[in-house]
């Protein structure tokens, strides 16, 4: 499995503790001593969590150990070229960070991370959804720019601990209409996509502080929308609005940044 030069590989691990790959190399290696030797002598919580995903990706005999399951709370394999998930994945069921953005996902089942809360798949090529990814009800933050979705599932609706989406650069052309039940958005990111209109429902988000719709084919926005009084950026830019619709808007929301 390949892994670049990335956030892993540049931890200070690799200076002054290559001692511990030695020992787990052996042929008689203890898994016992060398997870006791990973806590001892990682001297964060970051660089714990670097050493013992680096051994979980590069020695796939060890993952059946409990260990990992128990331990590992962040994954993070960004820019592998990879098409699917490594094996006993599914079993790091105390994942909280799972950062897979640019690789070459066009498809991806992520079912059993109950303590999940960010999930990166951005820059993949997804046509959907990951399935069973409406169980996934901690996530508050989920990154899918750069895909090629053309459509969102009701079940997304079920994620009502969201505040950031990100769907930036796939090819949406509308959104579904229980988008109303994700009150806890904070930032919603729709740029570049295919939207020809809003459902009235978004101006019920009353937590928005960000709304970016650049670079669709709107002619018109909900009238309601101006009711979005913590909405403090509004992207409205490259879109199909009449002369003088953008300036009006303005006006009419005084307090909020529209670009």
């Amino acid at each position: 499995m390949k892994i670049r030069k990335n956030y892993l590989l540049k931890k200070r691990f690799f200076d002054n503790r290559k001692k511990l790959l030695k020992i787990f190399v052996k042929d008689s290696y203890n898994l016992e001593e060398i997870f006791p030797l990973i806590e001892n002598n990682s001297q964060n919580p970051d660089e714990y969590q670097c050493i013992l995903l680096w051994l979980w990706v590069h020695y796939p005999r060890a993952r059946e150990h409990e260990y990992f399951g128990d331990n590992l709370t962040i994954f993070y394999m960004v820019d592998c070229e990879l098409t699917k998930l490594p094996k006993k994945f599914q079993n790091l069921i105390n994942l909280e960070k799972i950062y897979l953005s640019c690789n070459n996902f066009s498809e991806l089942a992520i079912t059993s991370f109950q303590n999940l809360y960010v999930l990166d798949l951005s820059y993949n090529q997804l046509t959907e959804l990951p399935e069973g990814i409406e169980k996934l009800i901690n996530l508050e933050k989920l990154y899918l720019g750069r895909n090629k979705l053309t459509a969102l599932p009701e079940g997304i609706t079920k994620l009502t601990n969201l505040t950031s989406l990100v769907l930036s650069s796939n090819q949406l052309t509308d959104l579904p209409e229980g988008i109303t039940k994700l009150t806890n958005l904070i930032y919603l990111n729709l740029v570049n996509n295919k939207l020809i209109y809003l459902p009235e429902a978004i101006t019920k988000l009353t937590n928005l502080t960000y709304l970016d719709l650049r670079g669709n084919k709107l002619t018109d926005l909900p009238k309601a929308i101006v009711k979005l009084t913590n909405l403090k950026y509004l992207g409205i830019n490259h879109n199909n609005f009449p002369d003088g619709y953008i300036e009006k808007l303005r006006r009419k929301m005084p307090c909020c940044r529209i670009f």
